[in-house]
């Protein structure tokens, strides 16, 4: 059968690119960074969260494993993006995630910090994805996503940074942390004024309100189910391989490595740098995806992240370690990226957001199983390194064959991808 695209689903492709998807891009960085900022500044003070709370290395796996169960549920504001629209959505979700990270920082107990840090990870959720793939140009969609989050990623640095001040006492990361998250707030907020509906959302709105009535369990039809299997396992043996070196690798330098001299200082300083590795994957990666494909960018940098880990876990050089680390940083950032951008291209703007909160609820159960197994495994093991590279190496292997099912979405609008690889239809 041989669909001929309507002129009003032609019109709503951009045709080339403008100031605005410039404004855009940037608006979305700007709440990229705030949102990076906080998974970077958290992973770097785990050991100062132990301190203040009073957590052994095992208890921040498992605590970490039960705030991650809030991820099974944030579809739901995925949800209303798509009832309601992404520029309301987009501002509420990430001033409700930003306070409710400030009360986490400001918890006195293990009890309150959790609370908190469960409903962050419910509306912890950044539709700015979804904006730009409806938005820009298709033959810019890579290259717009990974300049958004490459730029949000500079967040790293500024994380780094700010850790090597959190030795100077018990609760100063505390204090930083919730600085920074006021200071978002503030931005996104003023900025956001700016932002318009996207056009392809308010085509939907104007057909009528029964085409923004789909149910929350719409992409459960036969139709979407082979790619919302493989989208979520692309996505989530991505989150699976950063719960071992990608989230954890203070404890198995200070633990494991400790004879180096690595402390608060030296690792934060070390880090400014090595996430300049993070910073460029993420930029490069829509480059790549838009020049050679996403299906072979993950290939080329599965192998690269492999190689960084073996020097990572086997090396006893400062200097080899850290190189390990910057190749792991660059790589992983890559094919980040490139499971993000699959998880929205397939599903139609009805059910763009929606469709992918789901391939990322599901994704979240391997920052559930990942960290209660993580336990397990460095509990009977005795060490943190050969864990990393029992379960990384698995994943990264399981990533590859999972890759290969996968539809090549290279510059393809995102109707015509619909079409052809969901209805099977010939555009």
């Amino acid at each position: 059968m041989v669909y001929i695209q309507s002129d009003s689903e032609f019109e709503l492709e951009a045709s080339k690119w403008t100031n605005y998807h410039t404004f855009l891009t940037a608006f979305s960085a700007l709440v990229t960074f705030f949102g990076l900022f906080s998974i970077v500044f958290t992973g770097l003070c785990f050991n100062r969260m132990a301190i203040s709370f009073g957590w052994d290395s095992a208890d921040t796996l498992i605590i970490f494993a039960i705030i991650s169960i809030s991820g099974l549920f944030s579809v739901l504001p995925r949800y209303f993006a798509d009832r309601f629209g992404r520029k309301p959505l987009i501002i509420i979700l990430n001033n409700i995630f930003l306070i409710l990270i400030i009360g986490s920082t400001l918890a006195p107990e293990t009890i309150s910090f959790m609370i908190f840090r469960f409903f962050a990870g419910l509306f912890g959720v950044n539709i700015a994805s979804v904006m730009i793939s409806e938005e820009v140009p298709a033959r810019h969609r890579g290259r717009a996503l990974g300049a958004a989050t490459g730029i949000g990623m500079t967040s790293s640095l500024l994380a780094a940074y700010l850790y090597t001040f959190t030795g100077q006492s018990e609760d100063m990361w505390r204090y930083l942390y919730a600085i920074v998250c006021i200071i978002g707030m503030i931005l996104i907020t003023i900025l956001w004024f700016k932002i318009k509906e996207t056009k392809r959302f308010a085509h939907i709105k104007a057909k009528g309100k029964e085409y923004l009535n789909s149910s929350l369990l719409s992409v459960f039809h036969k139709k979407y189910l082979k790619i919302l299997v493989l989208s979520s396992l692309v996505l989530l043996l991505t989150n699976w391989i950063y719960m071992t070196i990608k989230r954890y690798f203070v404890f198995f330098l200070t633990e494991e490595r400790g004879s180096l001299g690595f402390n608060e200082e030296v690792i934060g300083t070390w880090m400014i740098f090595i996430y300049v590795g993070s910073i460029l994957g993420y930029y490069f990666s829509g480059y790549f995806a838009d020049l050679i494909g996403r299906k072979k960018t993950i290939y080329i940098t599965v192998c690269t992240y492999f190689i960084g880990s073996v020097i990572f876990l086997y090396t006893w050089e400062i200097w080899l370690i850290f190189m390990g680390l910057f190749i792991l940083n660059i790589s992983f950032a890559i094919y980040r990226m490139i499971a993000d951008i699959l998880a929205v291209e397939f599903f139609p703007t009805e059910l763009r957001s929606s469709g992918s909160g789901w391939i990322i609820a599901f994704a979240s159960i391997s920052s559930i199983v990942g960290n209660f197994i993580m336990y397990f495994i460095v509990e009977s093991l005795g060490e943190w390194g050969l864990s990393f590279f029992i379960v990384g190496t698995i994943c990264l292997i399981a990533l590859v064959i999972v890759t290969l099912f996968i539809p090549e979405t290279k510059q393809r609008v995102v109707e015509e991808i619909y079409l052809t690889e969901i209805e099977k239809l010939e555009v």
